[in-house]
């Protein structure tokens, strides 16, 4: 009977498989990706429109996931674990490639200490949880790599590719001809489609200005502010603060 480990790359790969031509499919244009912290989310956009958008687990409070702007130049299968010079992680040991290495299958470097990476810790997923990074489940680790380097014509062939996925060996770099620009942000309340979403203060940086944050977005959506019903909105910001909350834009606004 099959170990784990041999089970654990043969789903990797049927599913790596499964979406490679859905992946491939929709790259017409430049990638860019948004990573919002609170709402434990990444999308992958094209042409300012989401065309993928995946769970994850980012920093906790004591290790926050830093804002700003970023980008990825390259993308590296089947990476070694080595431990950052932090009294976090001075027990830690250098861990090659395996279904324990905290990097999972494939991570993308943001920059020298911050990664968008695998996780065999998918519990995670949805929570404060890392030292900063931004996990993914390995599958979706994956499937945003491939996404990557499809995006900017990366130079590795799907058999090669299919060859790393199938075992834990070797490591593999792929430097890409054109950076990937990440944007991460902080935003408390987003329009999505036609609902504001309310998510709780991760970071606990203060709730000050979501409600005019959620006025510009219904105005962005083509709404008369006049007419919303200030009080029931304030309702749901407060009730995002403790829990995610989800709100149609048109119950908030009077006839």
């Amino acid at each position: 009977m099959p170990n784990r480990t041999i089970l654990v790359l043969l789903g990797l790969q049927a599913l790596a498989t499964s979406i490679r031509g859905q992946d491939v499919a929709a790259l017409d244009s430049t990638l860019v990706i948004e990573i919002n912290v609170p709402a434990f989310r990444l999308d992958v956009l094209a042409d300012t429109q989401v065309i993928r958008s995946f769970a994850i687990a980012v920093g906790m409070r004591r290790y926050p996931t830093p804002i700003g702007d970023f980008a990825i130049s390259d993308v590296q299968w089947n990476p070694w674990w080595n431990p950052p010079d932090s009294p976090w992680a001075e027990k830690d040991t250098v861990t090659p490639p395996g279904p324990r290495n905290p990097m999972g299958k494939v991570k993308l470097p943001l920059g020298s200490l911050l990664f968008v990476h695998g996780t065999p810790l998918n519990e995670s997923i949805g929570k404060a949880a890392s030292h900063a990074c931004l996990r993914m489940r390995n599958t979706d680790a994956i499937a945003l790599a491939r996404l990557v380097q499809a995006s900017v014509g990366a130079p590795l062939s799907d058999a090669t590719l299919d060859s790393l996925l199938q075992r834990w060996e070797p490591s593999r770099r792929v430097a890409l001809p054109v950076a990937v620009p990440v944007r991460i942000v902080y935003e408390l309340v987003e329009r999505r489609a036609d609902e504001l979403v309310f998510h709780p203060d991760v970071y606990r940086r203060g709730r000050e200005g979501v409600f005019a944050s959620a006025m510009a977005l219904v105005a962005a959506a083509g709404y008369d502010t006049a007419r919303v019903d200030r009080v029931r909105l304030e309702r749901a910001a407060s009730d995002g603060a403790r829990s995610r909350t989800t709100i149609e834009i048109k119950l908030l606004v009077s006839p």
